[in-house]
């Protein structure tokens, strides 16, 4: 078990959203924050109402750690399986584009070079290594053409390949691709936004993102568009999506050197809501996760009727509606090119939840950023450094149990660059059992159970019996 391309992926998939205890307060052991499995996992597919209908990414399901990222077969349960080799590339997007509901095109190993785009827009298509093993299948875009994948149908399933060099995206989500799935994918070097969702009618909900790595490496950051202030790309990108799951991915220095900042490892904007992004391990990159984006825009790019006040004015107007941000180590360790480690921008209702966010840019990077009006989030368990902000209006609904660290509260980590250091005084005094309950949040980054008083941050340090053997 792995985190993909990186590191050790030995976590456990826990799902729901807390809602919290208003009558609570103060900090540290005894003060439970309690909850209940309450986000909206199903989604609509119509642009203008909020029905749900429980069939989202990630239910109330929590299953053994060892099957947090098990091996996945997309043979299993096709219509019919199709096998692909290298010397098909040319083939493969009318081969996609003209096959029947259902089908899985399994790739034997290769590197496939790609001038068209595949876009699937028949439902329930799959396609996959024939190994499992993303490094041995590569669909190679070379920097040309459009976008590498394109989904715009129901159920599709891209898993156990490598998509690396798209002029666009590498994948994108479109019109109708709901209730995707993007599993063990390495994504490598996307000119533009590694995953995008936009949409004109059918908004793409429901998607799971998992297991997966997202990296921009030296040679690929040459290549990035250079329109949109220098340094259009980022990790995901989605707009008016709804009940997407960010899971247990890798995302890794995807920055830009000349002077424009890149965007988002995780953003999801434009009315998009109840996102849930959990146990990612975001390094080196520009700026973590975001909701929401900017104080207003000249439309509002989704309706909810249970939120029937939003306008575009800036008092009233939502850049993103509810979702869980948790369980996230977010680091930061070459100066002058990174912003934020969570942004939250006219972001209405999120939680925020036994995250870590650490940068050395100490003098310009604001670890949590609490901003305008209707961002008015439930924090709770956070280990930031260098600080947190709030501004234009932005105010914490609920705020406990979270610490500013120091640098000296850490040591050096080959997997996570940074780790606690459980003999540093003021970790065992401000970090280790000081957090509240938050439902929801009991595994940690690396999957360890929290006990009944958890450890603030992603990671909970080991039982103190256990360290000093």
């Amino acid at each position: 078990m792995r985190r993909v391309g990186l590191m050790a992926a030995v976590m456990l998939m826990v799902t729901g959203v807390l809602m919290i205890n208003q009558n609570c307060s103060g900090m540290g052991v005894g003060n439970k924050l309690l909850g209940q499995e309450a986000q909206n996992q199903g989604g609509s597919t119509n642009n203008n109402n909020n029905n749900n209908n429980n069939n989202g990414p990630g239910g109330p399901v929590i299953p053994e750690a060892s099957k947090l990222c098990p091996e996945l077969d997309v043979r299993e349960g096709s219509v019919q399986v199709e096998q692909i080799n290298p010397s098909q590339a040319s083939a493969l997007p009318g081969l996609i584009q003209s096959a029947v509901p259902g089908t899985a095109f399994i790739l034997s190993p290769g590197v496939y070079n790609l001038s068209a785009t595949l876009q699937f827009n028949t439902a329930g298509l799959r396609l996959a290594s024939s190994t499992g093993r993303p490094e041995d299948v590569i669909l190679d875009g070379n920097h040309q053409g459009g976008s590498i994948i394109q989904i715009s149908a129901v159920n599709v399933v891209i898993a156990n390949v490598t998509v690396r060099r798209s002029f666009y995206h590498l994948i994108h989500f479109v019109d109708g691709g709901v209730g995707g799935k993007v599993y063990n994918v390495q994504l490598e070097d996307g000119r533009q936004q590694f995953i995008k969702s936009s949409s004109f009618n059918t908004p793409s909900d429901n998607v799971e993102v998992a297991c997966s790595s997202f990296v921009l490496t030296a040679s690929g950051r040459a290549k990035v568009d250079p329109s949109g202030g220098g340094c259009y790309t980022g990790g995901i990108d989605a707009h008016k999506s709804r009940n997407w799951w960010v899971r247990d991915n890798v995302f890794k220095d995807i920055y830009c050197n000349n002077g424009g900042l890149a965007e988002h490892a995780v953003h999801f904007w434009n009315s998009s809501r109840d996102t849930l992004v959990e146990r990612n391990f975001i390094h080196n990159c520009a700026r973590g996760i975001g909701f929401g984006l900017g104080e207003t825009k000249d439309e509002i790019g989704r309706s909810y009727t249970d939120y029937p006040g939003v306008t575009t004015e800036a008092a009233k107007y939502v850049g993103h509606f509810g979702g869980v941000i948790r369980n996230n180590l977010i680091v930061a360790s070459t100066q002058n090119r990174f912003d934020t480690g969570i942004g939250l921008e006219q972001a209405i209702d999120a939680k925020v939840h036994h995250n870590t966010v650490y940068s050395t840019d100490a003098a310009t990077f604001a670890a949590l950023d609490i901003r305008f009006v209707n961002s008015n989030p439930d924090v709770a368990n956070n280990l930031l450094y260098p600080t947190s902000y709030t501004r234009g209006g932005g105010s914490p609904n609920t705020y406990l149990a979270n610490v500013i660290s120091k640098p000296e509260y850490f040591k050096s980590d080959p997997d996570l660059g940074i780790r606690l250091d459980p003999e540093h005084a003021e970790v065992i005094s401000k970090v280790r059992d000081q957090g509240v309950v938050v439902v929801g949040a009991e595994l940690d980054l690396e999957g360890k159970e929290r006990d009944a008083s958890p450890d603030i941050g992603a990671v909970e340090l080991p039982p103190q019996e256990e360290e000093k053997k």
